[in-house]
């Protein structure tokens, strides 16, 4: 279901998808082997790695994931998995993300952020587990309607 949103998604400007993806039953324990196949693509971890990042590439970099991530929320997700592995620089230098990771927002309606989401690239108040999720930053078209 993740693959499949994220491929609806990279219509969108901000992500990326997978070409193609297979899910295979693991033989000796519960759960299943997932596969992910897509063209090589350069990861913000790399990128880094070449060299230091200028002024310019970096609010590029912010603009590009505040987009995106703001079209996940007002399609109903939040990402919980963002990390420079998961972010990926176009030819263009262009930052898209490009991971699944996505938590459906109902599901965060009575609980946390799952401990499994939570690494030194989460948002602070995502460690609290008594926090609720903040909807302030959902656009809605109607002010009646609140953030799926």
């Amino acid at each position: 279901q993740e693959a499949a949103l994220l491929q609806r998604l990279s219509g969108l400007e901000g992500f990326v998808g997978y070409d193609k993806w297979q899910i295979v039953p693991m033989e000796d324990e519960t759960g299943f082997d997932i596969y992910l196949l897509s063209p090589y693509r350069s990861t913000l971890e790399r990128h880094f790695r070449q060299g230091p990042m200028t002024h310019l590439g970096a609010v590029n970099l912010g603009l590009d994931l505040c987009s995106a991530l703001s079209l996940c929320r007002q399609s109903g997700y939040l990402y919980a998995d963002l990390k420079p592995s998961n972010i990926y620089v176009s030819e263009k230098k262009e930052y898209r993300i490009g991971d699944i990771g996505f938590v459906p927002l109902d599901a965060l309606k009575y609980t946390t952020l799952p401990t499994k989401y939570r690494s030194c690239y989460t948002a602070p108040e995502l460690h609290d587990p008594m926090a609720a999720l903040n909807f302030t930053g959902c656009q809605t078209s109607s002010a009646s309607e609140r953030c799926r």
